[in-house]
């Protein structure tokens, strides 16, 4: 998606949050930052569940940090891409406390490989 709007050399406004267990699970972070540097406004959240000590960036559930960065979702497009139950609760969470159009909300569920 990050390699699609620098294609298009958008303008849209673009916040990034990466939910993830442990520091390590952020993997191909220098891309990714990459793609985000290339977009003119682009920012990056990286939110971890389990944080190691001295940690200094967001913890906790992602869609939490989403809803405290931007109360107000009236105007914008969530895209998802997490387990079922993670996507179910950022729709609930972000519809029902933010105010994000239910037809706005984009998501894929994604699944652990065995």
């Amino acid at each position: 998606m990050l390699a699609e709007l620098v294609r298009q050399k958008s303008s849209r406004n673009v916040h990034l949050y990466w939910g993830a267990c442990k520091q390590d699970d952020l993997y191909a972070l220098i891309e990714t930052q990459d793609y985000l540097r290339r977009l003119n406004n682009a920012h990056f959240t990286p939110v971890l569940t389990s944080p190691p000590p001295g940690w200094q960036g967001e913890s906790g559930c992602v869609q939490n940090t989403a809803a405290r960065d931007y109360p107000d979702l009236g105007g914008h497009e969530i895209y998802a891409c997490c387990a079922p139950a993670m996507v179910e609760e950022a729709f609930a969470l972000l519809t029902t406390q933010c105010g994000l159009p239910k037809g706005l909300f984009y998501s894929e569920d994604f699944t652990e490989a065995a």
